[in-house]
């Protein structure tokens, strides 16, 4: 008897677990549903389900028609058609999307770096025992005539930007005698003011962070900022590639409104394009100016 109970409770058991199963299995297939419900929203831009707004739509008259309307869910025989026609246009207007985007210009290829390219290798031979990035902390220490506060805080991104042990380095400085204090403020030697003197040049390029700048691949040429000549002309020749890459984008958001779920959101995208053109040219227009300034 007892044998017989406990097969009963293991037959229970086992019934209990293949009901869990099935109810996650259930709540994962619903959950899958709904994130598809869901991307499909996304892809429309649109906030309710056609089966919702169907009514709302129709009274809309024909402007409504030209944009993308969400056939009724879920897809089922009945709206089968509607579905194929659906898909159909959403994938020629993509196909067009993404061989507009495929003109889009690459930054990295415009200037054969990336934008987050090393501020730094080390490589460079100073001549002194300190490395470029090193002696632009030096640089900034010397900066104030009346000297710096021993107390001052040493800006972040000499440790974020430059992986400088600043306080370390700063203590190198002092033990060379490059640094030294008077009161509670650090001055530079002579033989630090004619390092900083010779590597001047590195504060400028410190500064030029709106280009993906290297101490030591491009102080050798830097020349006084002349090299920056290069950065701004080829900058200006990717914002202008931009602008047509723009035109483009505007020419199909404007004439192909299956793109998105109403006129709203077609306006929308277009004053967003037509405002990236006219802060490119202001870029453009202000590269040029700085180039004159230069040389």
């Amino acid at each position: 008897m007892a044998i017989i109970l406990l097969i009963l409770i293991a037959i229970i058991i086992w019934l209990l677990i293949k009901i869990y199963d099935y109810k996650k299995i259930n709540t994962k297939l619903s959950k899958q549903n709904n994130e598809l419900t869901e991307r499909i929203k996304l892809l429309t831009g649109t906030s309710q389900l056609h089966s919702e707004n169907s009514d709302e739509k129709s009274s809309q008259g024909s402007e409504d028609n030209e944009y993308a309307s969400i056939p009724p869910t879920p897809f089922n025989e009945k709206n089968a058609a509607a579905w194929k026609k659906y898909e159909d246009e959403q994938s020629e207007v993509w196909t067009k999307y993404r061989k507009v985007q495929e003109s889009q210009p690459d930054y990295d290829k415009q200037f054969g770096r990336s934008f987050d390219y090393p501020k730094y290798t080390d490589k460079y031979d100073t001549n002194t025992d300190f490395s470029l990035r090193e002696l632009l902390l030096l640089i900034w220490w010397g900066k104030i005539k009346k000297g710096r506060l021993t107390t001052a805080k040493i800006p972040k991104y000499f440790i974020f930007t430059y992986n400088l042990n600043a306080q370390k380095v700063t203590q190198k400085f002092l033990d060379k005698g490059w640094l030294f204090q008077e009161d509670n403020r650090y001055f530079l030697s002579k033989e630090a003011k004619q390092a900083t003197e010779f590597y001047s040049d590195l504060w400028e390029m410190h500064q030029a962070d709106n280009f993906p700048i290297c101490l030591d691949e491009d102080f050798p040429n830097w020349n006084h900022g002349k090299l920056l000549i290069t950065f701004y002309k080829n900058d200006i020749d990717f914002q202008n590639k931009l602008i047509a890459y723009y035109n483009k984008l505007n020419s199909f958001y404007k004439s192909n409104p299956k793109f998105f779920a109403d006129k709203q959101m077609q306006d929308n995208h277009i004053q967003e394009i037509e405002q990236s053109i006219s802060e490119a040219q202001n870029v453009i227009n202000k590269n040029n100016k700085i180039i004159k300034a230069i040389e």
